[in-house]
């Protein structure tokens, strides 16, 4: 198992939590990981 840790402004965290929704970090971030292939 890995961690990841990320800095983000607070305008992009802010930005980054509303694209989100209500999906989990990990769910999120796997999705996007999925998008970029």
């Amino acid at each position: 198992m890995k961690t990841i840790n990320v800095t983000f402004e607070d305008d992009e965290h802010k930005a980054l939590t509303k694209q989100k929704g209500e999906k989990n970090w990990r769910d999120f971030i796997l999705e996007l990981s999925k998008r970029a292939e």
